[in-house]
C-alpha cells in the first residue's frame, strides 16, 4: 500500500502522460480514488517478476502487449511514453500473475498510472463512494437524466463475474436510474444527498454490489 501510495502521479506527472485537459481529469479521477487504488497492492508474498514494455508509437501501429482499451485513448496520450506493465508471478516461470498497468519512468522516478484505458476523459461531475466497497466504480454525472458507470470484475467461488463494463444508466422516474448490460442489471437510487448504487447478475451467481456515492469535495 505504501509503494503504492508513494507512486501515484502529480498533476505535473499527468500532464507528461496526457495531452491538454485530459491531464487534469485522470489527476482528479486517481485523487479522488486514491483508498481504493492503494488498497490494490495487498500483503501476498510473490516470487518472480515479468515486465511487458510498449509505448504509445506501438499503440498507433497496433503493435505490442497491451490491454486493447488503450486503443481507445492513444489520441488523448502523449507521444514518446513508454509504460511497463508489471506482472506479479506466484510461481517461478507463471504464465499469470497480479498485473499492475501501467508505470512510466519519468526523470528516474518509476510512476504508477494505474490502466488509464479504464477512466472517463470527459469532463463530468464525479461521484465519489461514501465507504470501500470489494469493487472498483466509477459514477459521473452526464447531466440530469444520465449517470455514467464504469466497474471493474469481481468473483464469488461459484463463478467469475464481470470483468470490466462501461454502461450509462438513464433515469426512469424522478429519483431512480436504471440499466442493463450483457446478463447486468445497474441500479442507481437518487437521495437528497446522494446515490444509491446496486449492480446484480442475471444468474444470481455473484453477490450483488453495494455502494453510496456522494459528490467529490
Amino acid at each position: 500500500t505504501e509503494l503504492i501510495s508513494q507512486s501515484l502521479p502529480t498533476l505535473e506527472d499527468c500532464k507528461l502522460i496526457f495531452k491538454g485537459d485530459n491531464a487534469d481529469l485522470y489527476y482528479r479521477a486517481i485523487k479522488n480514488r486514491k483508498n481504493e487504488i492503494e488498497a490494490i497492492n495487498g500483503d501476498e508474498s510473490f516470487v518472480d517478476i515479468r515486465i511487458n514494455v510498449f509505448s504509445t508509437q506501438d499503440i498507433e501501429k497496433g503493435a505490442g502487449n497491451y490491454a486493447g482499451g488503450m486503443k481507445n485513448i492513444v489520441d488523448k496520450l502523449q507521444p514518446y511514453v513508454t509504460f511497463y506493465k508489471v506482472t506479479m508471478l506466484r510461481e517461478k516461470g507463471a504464465k499469470a500473475g497480479v498485473s499492475y498497468k501501467y508505470w512510466v519512468n519519468i526523470k528516474g522516478r518509476w510512476v504508477f498510472f494505474p490502466k488509464p484505458y479504464r477512466f472517463s476523459f470527459q469532463n463530468r461531475e464525479m461521484l465519489c463512494q461514501e465507504k470501500d466497497t470489494s469493487i472498483i466504480i466509477q459514477m459521473n454525472i452526464i447531466n440530469e437524466k444520465e449517470i455514467e458507470v464504469i466497474w471493474e470484475g469481481y468473483s464469488s467461488q461459484r463463478c467469475a463475474c464481470s470483468n470490466y463494463m462501461q454502461v450509462i444508466a438513464s433515469k426512469i422516474d424522478n429519483k431512480k436510474f436504471e440499466a442493463i448490460k450483457s446478463d447486468f442489471k445497474i441500479i442507481i437510487n437518487q437521495k437528497p444527498n446522494s446515490y444509491i448504487v446496486e449492480i446484480k447478475d442475471s444468474w444470481g451467481c455473484c453477490s450483488p454490489i453495494n455502494g453510496t456515492y456522494m459528490p467529490c469535495n
